[in-house]
């Protein structure tokens, strides 16, 4: 365990990376030109095959705040981030991916809102993001964040913040719920907004501060993994619902669907997108429900080519 900082604002970043030496340059350059200072980078290799160290080497002799771990097996992109917490030295730590970049005054106005919020207890941070589609002439979408009142609400319905590389956390609130949970085949992330979001609060810069790429690798993947994660997920709400009796149990259950549905459209899977589809259709009475999934299942020629 990293011996904490005394700096009650200082900041660790913490980029986990497999097989990235081609995109880590960029990560890291984004780091670097922070307009907050950054007490030290942690660069925790999940055991690549390709050039990576040789990359972060060549940083780590004019930068001496980086430190470079490597995984003696592939573990995944949560156990990862989990050796960066357990390594890491700041009070605050942020995560970015190995692809993904910052813009230059994402901490600063992250900390900004912790400094000012001295009456809360601070959590976790996130921001909006300016989406990145490579495989489409790298066209960029905004996308804000802040949909939701109740942030707590909203995550129960939905992974709403998004990536990691958005979000600032609280080492105490990363420690306090013990990171993330590897034994999830998907849904790492969502869990982990989850849990902090039951003890701590948790704030949002609508302001787009990253620049997120996706591409092919963004959506590929296993559909089992993808549903067992969710699955999993939703049993865990559903318990916490049923305890709270506070929140629209259908709207949520039918707000699950229609992620799946969405997921598997922009996978092509068209058969079982049109099962999620219109499973979230049968199971809430909200217009705004309803209408993006029949948004999906007719504009998008669900129906037609599920046929």
């Amino acid at each position: 365990m990293g011996q904490l900082i005394d700096d009650q604002y200082s900041v660790s970043v913490v980029i986990p990376s497999f097989n990235r030496a081609k995109t880590i340059w960029k990560a890291l350059d984004s780091v670097l030109n922070q307009t907050y200072p950054i007490a030290e980078i942690i660069i925790v290799d999940d055991n690549s095959q390709d050039d990576t160290e040789t990359v972060v080497n060549s940083y780590r002799e004019k930068h001496p705040n980086i430190t470079y771990y490597k995984h003696s097996v592939n573990r995944g992109g949560g156990a990862a981030r989990n050796t960066g917490i357990e390594l890491s030295k700041g009070r605050y730590i942020a995560f970015l991916d190995s692809d993904d970049e910052w813009l230059e005054n994402k901490i600063e106005k992250q900390m900004k809102l912790v400094s000012t919020l001295k009456d809360k207890n601070i959590g976790m941070v996130y921001t909006g993001i300016y989406n990145v589609y490579i495989n489409q002439g790298n066209r960029v979408s905004k996308y804000s964040p802040n949909r939701y009142k109740d942030i707590m609400y909203g995550l129960l319905c939905e992974n709403f913040i998004g990536s990691t590389s958005v979000v600032l956390c609280s080492k105490e609130a990363l420690l306090a719920i013990g990171g993330f949970d590897v034994t999830l085949p998907s849904c790492q992330d969502w869990d982990l907004y989850l849990k902090i979001a039951e003890r701590y609060d948790v704030v949002g810069v609508e302001e787009p501060l990253i620049r997120y790429y996706i591409h092919d690798d963004s959506i590929t993947g296993s559909s089992t993994k993808v549903i067992t994660g969710h699955d999993i997920l939703h049993s865990k709400i559903n318990n916490q619902l049923q305890l709270q009796k506070k929140y629209n149990s259908r709207k949520i259950t039918a707000t699950h669907s229609l992620t799946l549905g969405r997921y598997f459209v922009n996978k092509g899977e068209y058969a079982r997108a049109r099962k999620y589809l219109v499973d979230a259709i049968k199971t809430t009475t909200s217009v705004s429900i309803i209408v993006k999934s029949l948004y999906h299942l007719i504009y998008r020629s669900v129906i037609r080519r599920s046929v």
